[in-house]
């Protein structure tokens, strides 16, 4: 575990199959949470329908990292969990089944492999996981796994591992495979359903490998705009579902997460997804500071705060006059500058972030 730095849409049905392992934790039985189809979609002419655009997306939102439970032990200053996710996917359009693959997902930043969250860093992952057009009959199946950078030598990870590939298999055949599939009709085309279950296989067989930590399995199936849960394991809560969105808590591994997957209208603009890199401190005494932006100088007096979006990761500041230059020490891929300054003293507080549109895993 790496320590961090200075630190710091009609629209779609997704039903949300969870399964989660924690070390040591012993797994209950599988609990289905039912939210029966207000349509009968067999009913319905699909190649008369109109294509939408729709966009899956994530939140996920740290409230213990799984890290606080090593600061019990002597010298240990770990905070902050390091967090990755792997997903493999198939969609059905148009009665043409594609496999979509797997991904490792990791952030788009050649100074960091991971996302840190904690107390320190980041409190709130956003992602876009799938952009597509679909119908009401059309549908989409992924396998989303959250998993923390820990190379922890724990005996229970092989075991856990197992058990929960398992699990996952059993919730896609169930879910994905059978005619109960979102009151849609049976999904029969074996080879695609095969090929999600190896890359599901392939991406918790990879933790195992790596020692890494599966804070949390999720099985995301899509068509028309019903949500059906259900989640696996004893760590798993759920906190809320509507027929568009899903909110659970998870305590894998002694961590608290809240895990909240959407579907919204494709078609507006995709959202820009901001990420914590680091904050710093510097002084300036005078009443006014300015902050060299990509549309010119910002000025914030004493007791305010501003989003400045920057040139680049080395950007200029001036204490009072503007002929006296300072310059930033922002890491590399930084493009916005979170700037407070002290109501009163002489404290400047910097927090730097990563800011860009969203791409989506899959599309």
């Amino acid at each position: 575990m790496k320590h961090p730095r200075s630190i710091h849409g009609s629209l779609t049905k997704v039903a949300l199959l969870i399964g989660l392992g924690i070390g040591g934790a012993t797994f209950a039985s599988p609990q289905i949470v039912d939210a029966k189809p207000k349509f009968d979609f067999g009913k319905f002419d699909c190649s008369k329908i109109a294509a939408e655009p729709v966009r899956l997306r994530m939140e996920l939102e740290v409230k213990k990292t799984t890290d606080s439970n090593e600061n019990n032990l002597p010298l240990s200053s770990n905070t902050e969990d390091e967090i990755y996710y792997s997903i493999a996917g198939l969609h059905v359009i148009d009665g043409q089944t594609t496999t979509l693959g797997r991904k490792e997902i990791r952030p788009n930043n050649p100074s960091k492999d991971v996302w840190e969250m904690g107390p320190n860093s980041n409190d709130v992952l956003h992602r876009s996981l799938y952009e597509h057009k679909i119908k009401m009959c059309d549908r989409a199946a992924f396998t989303l796994v959250i998993s923390e950078q820990d190379n922890a030598q724990l005996k229970e990870i092989e075991q856990l591992i197992k058990d929960t590939i398992k699990l996952a298999v059993t919730a896609i055949a169930q879910e994905v495979g059978a005619d109960h599939f979102l009151g849609t009709g049976e999904f029969d085309d074996k080879k695609a359903l095969d090929t999600l279950i190896s890359d599901t296989k392939a991406i918790l067989g990879a933790l195992d490998d790596n020692h890494d930590q599966p804070i949390g399995v999720v099985e995301i199936s899509m068509s028309g705009a019903t949500v059906k849960v259900k989640g696996v394991g004893s760590s798993v809560k759920e906190i809320s579902s509507t027929f568009k969105k899903t909110e659970h808590e998870l305590t894998g591994f002694g961590s608290k997460y809240r895990l909240r997957i959407w579907v919204e209208d494709g078609s507006k603009p995709a959202p820009k997804h901001r990420v914590f890199l680091d904050r710093s401190k510097d002084q300036c005494g005078e009443d006014k500071l300015w902050v060299e932006s990509k549309n010119g100088n910002v000025l914030l007096k004493k007791g305010e705060s501003k989003d400045v979006y920057v040139k680049s990761d080395r950007y200029t500041w001036h204490c009072g006059d503007l002929d006296e230059n300072d310059s930033s020490n922002a890491p590399d891929s930084t493009n916005l500058a979170v700037t407070t300054r002290a109501a009163s003293g002489r404290e400047i507080r910097w927090e730097w972030f990563e800011e860009r549109t969203a791409v989506a895993d899959f599309k």
